[in-house]
């Protein structure tokens, strides 16, 4: 028999499960103490006020990016959660795959005019009026 099963069996006769053994814990049985209902512990707070506090970055990212796509009709703008970064893409072909990201809404409306710039030639001219 190994030592893995016998301590095993050893838990199992001491009324313990092996999951959580009596001293991980601290309470007969690997039990974990509950708050009492209606309580919150004060890690929980700051945790809630890291989420509340994040949720609103994310909210005004979302925002911005909003704004850039309503203000730049040739360009697709949209948030990453994952990557923080806002991230363009043109709606138009420019020849190659392009897909610009950057976390500073300044810096990517420059890289979307330097996009431009470089496929000028490429872009769709808006028609004239007969």
């Amino acid at each position: 028999m190994g030592l893995k099963k016998l301590a095993h069996l050893t838990l199992r006769a001491l009324g313990l499960r092996p999951e959580q053994p009596e001293h991980l814990s601290g309470l007969p049985g690997g039990a974990v103490a509950a708050a009492p209902p209606g309580s919150v512990r004060s890690g929980s707070r700051r945790v809630a006020r890291l989420l509340a506090d994040e949720k609103a970055l994310i909210d005004r990212a979302r925002t911005i990016a909003q704004r850039l796509n309503a203000s730049e009709p040739d360009w697709y703008v949209s948030f990453t959660v994952a990557g923080r970064a806002l991230v363009a893409m043109p709606l138009w072909d420019p020849g190659k795959k392009v897909i610009l990201t950057d976390r500073d809404p300044r810096s990517l409306w420059f890289q979307m005019r330097h996009v431009e710039q470089e496929f000028a030639s490429r872009r769709p001219q808006p028609a004239m009026p007969a």
